[in-house]
């Protein structure tokens, strides 16, 4: 992350042993990464993680994220790094289990905690201390700028202290005295558990017709009602949702999209599981690894005629600057560039069509065509011989069942690309 800002985007991980994402490096930098609309569930360990052995991490972004039932969100475990420069958590979904929401250790400058949702239905002990729902340092030398605001806390059964849990500089806090220091001022706090559904919708803006959906089911309910109006598929086209932890038990929702009825009904309280492989010792002391979840569930929307034609959308770009040729020269403008852009999904086919091409002599042209990345393939070379095609559309494809031909004379139409003089490139 020296160089740039990683993104980690659009994963769900379930059922791991140990950290469900983290930002981690021994001897190296991991800086700028970008967490956003990742699910996590059932994690015998931390939802986030952000470790750095030997550099300061910055510029870490975590937001729009769902965790559920994970242990916490630890920010700069270790002590051998100091001055952790900036952090921020915006717009996550968070139900922590047994452990705080948020541990953060003594070694960050700044952190931004904002609009996130927090509950914490079993805050029973923190490493054998007292119950805790945040955990933050910002004096003795360490962090000197916390912003917490516009957040949601849900507190659940926390034993004989119902109104501790705020750990400020290793001094233990009710919700008021945390307040009255300046923090969460514009935020909530209930004993109370949340008691209405929350679903969150994630579409994918590089796949059209592809979502995942999480929905953390606090009234116990058998069904919840799901808008995919989102997920970019189009009208008439089929589709599936598969339940994430039974995955290869096949789709648990199949349908046909109608913009005028972008709802659905997708079914919850789900009990079968696919199978793992292997013994997580962790999950099954916990029963993580048992029984499906229960209170959440996670799917996977896709649509399953992507690669049907019907629902493959033509996009067509152009560059109208003619083409000027010379003897042994390079053309002109050389190259003649075509931008390309708003595309979603799969690529599927690529035609290539050249208008208007007239030479007195085609076997001297080579056309080259080159990707974005240095891909390349030659249209055509050394074809048509001495047969000047006096001004034809030639369209270019994979899929044509004719060779533009070697030494014949050439009309308007399809061709698959020709060289026939491979020692050139």
């Amino acid at each position: 992350g020296r160089f740039g800002k990683p993104l980690v985007k659009g994963n769900i991980v379930g059922r791991q042993s140990t950290t469900t994402m983290k930002a981690y490096a021994q001897g190296g930098y991991a800086d700028g990464f970008q967490f956003t609309n990742n699910i996590g569930y059932l994690s015998a360990d931390q939802g986030f993680e952000f470790e750095s052995f030997t550099y300061p991490q910055t510029g870490i972004v975590v937001a729009s994220n769902v965790m559920f039932r994970t242990f916490f969100n630890r920010v700069g475990i270790y002590p051998t790094v100091t001055n952790g420069q900036d952090i921020v958590f915006d717009g996550n979904y968070f139900v922590s289990q047994q452990q705080p929401a948020l541990a953060m250790k003594k070694d960050w400058v700044s952190l931004r905690w904002i609009n996130n949702t927090i509950v914490s239905p079993d805050r029973t002990y923190y490493w054998g201390g007292p119950p805790e729902m945040m955990r933050v340092f910002d004096s003795g030398g360490y962090s000197s700028i916390l912003q917490l605001s516009n957040n949601t806390y849900y507190g659940g059964q926390i034993g004989a202290s119902p109104n501790k849990g705020w750990i400020r500089n290793d001094t233990n806090y009710s919700f008021a005295q945390w307040q009255s220091g300046g923090l969460d001022t514009s935020s909530t706090f209930t004993t109370i558990l949340p008691t209405s559904n929350v679903v969150f919708f994630f579409p994918f803006s590089e796949r059209r017709g592809y979502a995942h959906i999480a929905i953390v089911n606090w009234q116990a309910a058998s069904s919840q009602n799901v808008d995919i109006a989102g997920a970019g598929l189009l009208a008439g086209e089929p589709y599936e949702v598969v339940d994430v932890e039974n995955y290869k038990g096949g789709p648990i929702f199949t349908g046909t999209y109608s913009p005028a009825s972008s709802t659905i009904s997708l079914p919850l309280g789900l009990t079968n599981l696919s199978p793992r492989i292997g013994k997580l010792e962790l999950l099954d002391q916990w029963g993580y690894d048992n029984a499906h979840s229960t209170n959440f569930a996670a799917y996977v929307l896709r649509s399953t005629a992507i690669m049907d034609p019907a629902y493959v959308t033509d996009h067509q770009y152009t560059n109208a600057t003619s083409i000027g040729t010379g003897d042994q020269s390079a053309g002109a403008p050389y190259p003649s560039t075509i931008e390309v852009w708003g595309l979603r999904g799969s690529v599927t086919n690529v035609t290539v069509t050249l208008r208007k091409i007239g030479h007195a002599f085609p076997d001297d042209l080579d056309i080259l065509m080159v990707g974005p990345q240095g891909q390349k393939i030659m249209l055509m070379s050394d074809a048509i011989g001495n047969n000047n095609p006096g001004g034809v559309d030639l369209t270019f494809s994979a899929l044509s069942g004719a060779v533009v031909p070697d030494n014949n004379t050439v009309s308007n139409g399809v061709y698959r690309p020709g060289d026939f003089d491979t020692a050139e490139s």
